[in-house]
């Protein structure tokens, strides 16, 4: 029996509540947030006894220095923000906010990372992601917003990697432009050892063709996503390599005899013509946040090896002419924004019917809104 902690799931929460640019529903309930509350509503005055815990049953985090932290980036906005009461009804209500499309693999991720015995610190970082926000409004352009939170920037969140996705889209579209491009995609054999080994051997084999193909057919560069797959029936893993790259035509028969030669005992590859650079970019967006198929999430043991084994590898790299491009760079600036109101006395609001406090919820809802600027620890005095 599974005895991992769980993450209790906010209730209700409508299916119209989703992970921001997780969705292409841009519409918004806020009555869906409106968690039940034995002591009604009010600021944080009223509660000055509340427990201020996790939200995720049977998990204790360690104590934190402030409410803000365990963020893993130093980038984000300056400390100076003040911070709302991190009372548990506030912090549930951003957490919602944050994590309603996805509560049931959130569960289950907590659960792999609890059992792969990630470091205390990063579980803290996960439970807590999301949980503080604020709502800022811009300064140049009149009825704009977007959030500051704090986030995990852990690989297996959902949010986390959709807005990841989306920075790398970006500093990567710009770069395609005017390049020649293929995709190239590469498997190994299932077989009946660990994944971390295969992984070690597919990126070693990878390495070998790479450098056959450029010594051979004009290999320049490119990006080399991850991608792990779960035969259902015999749970054997099946992994993959997309790579997006620059140079000339390729043999796809040169390809697999090569693939062949080195990995021993497979020869399945695909290359295919990519058309323009925003079909390039599509790739990109399917690859970059997609390193695990549906059902390993569902497969607890193996959800659980593939997060150890991916603890030692990236999930995907650049190489040759695009090795100078910083992919996951995304350069923070609070400028032009300006402190509104913390996110849970937005959402208290909109769920009694103000309908500026809607309108600013729809807006953060929506799948184009403004990525969340990272949230700071305050500086220590």
């Amino acid at each position: 029996m599974d005895n991992s902690p769980l993450i209790r799931p906010p209730s209700p929460v409508g299916s119209t509540v989703t992970c921001i640019h997780d969705s292409d529903d841009d519409t918004f309930d806020p009555a869906s947030l409106d968690l039940h509350d034995d002591m009604g509503g009010g600021g944080c005055d009223q509660y000055p006894n509340m427990d201020d815990k996790s939200s995720i049953d049977g998990y204790s985090a360690p104590p934190p220095s402030s409410s803000l932290d365990g963020l893993e980036t130093s980038r984000g906005l300056a400390s100076t923000l003040p911070l709302p009461c991190p009372l548990q009804r506030s912090r549930e209500l951003c957490s919602s906010f944050r994590h309603g499309g996805w509560h049931d693999r959130r569960q289950r991720t907590l659960r792999a990372l609890t059992a792969a015995s990630v470091s205390p610190h990063r579980l803290d970082r996960f439970a807590r992601c999301g949980d503080t926000a604020w709502v800022l409004a811009s300064t140049t352009e009149h009825g704009r917003y977007r959030l500051a939170t704090n986030r995990c920037r852990d690989r297996f969140c959902t949010p986390c990697a959709n807005e990841h996705r989306a920075i790398v889209c970006r500093n990567l579209r710009e770069s395609l432009k005017d390049r020649t491009l293929r995709l190239m995609t590469l498997t190994l054999k299932s077989r009946e050892e660990p994944l971390a080994d295969q992984l070690s051997r597919l990126y070693a084999s990878w390495g070998r063709l790479r450098g056959i193909l450029r010594r051979c057919s004009g290999l320049l560069g490119g990006v080399a996503f991850v991608e792990l797959t779960l035969n259902s029936q015999t749970r054997l893993w099946h992994p993959h390599l997309h790579v997006i790259f620059e140079g000339q035509w390729i043999d796809k028969a040169f390809v697999r005899q090569n693939w062949l030669a080195i990995t021993g005992d497979s020869y399945i590859v695909d290359l295919r013509p990519i058309r323009d650079s925003n079909h390039a970019a599509g790739y990109v967006a399917k690859y970059a946040s997609k390193a695990l198929s549906a059902n390993v999430v569902t497969d607890h043991e193996r959800f659980t090896e593939a997060v150890v084994a991916l603890q030692a590898h990236r999930l995907f790299a650049t190489f040759g002419t695009f090795s100078g491009l910083h992919l996951s760079r995304h350069p923070e600036s609070d400028v032009g924004w300006e402190p509104l109101r913390p996110l849970y006395l937005v959402i208290q609001d909109a769920i009694a019917g103000d309908a500026t406090s809607r309108l600013i919820l729809s807006q953060l809802s929506r799948s184009d809104a403004d990525d969340p600027l990272t949230l700071l620890p305050p500086a220590p005095s």
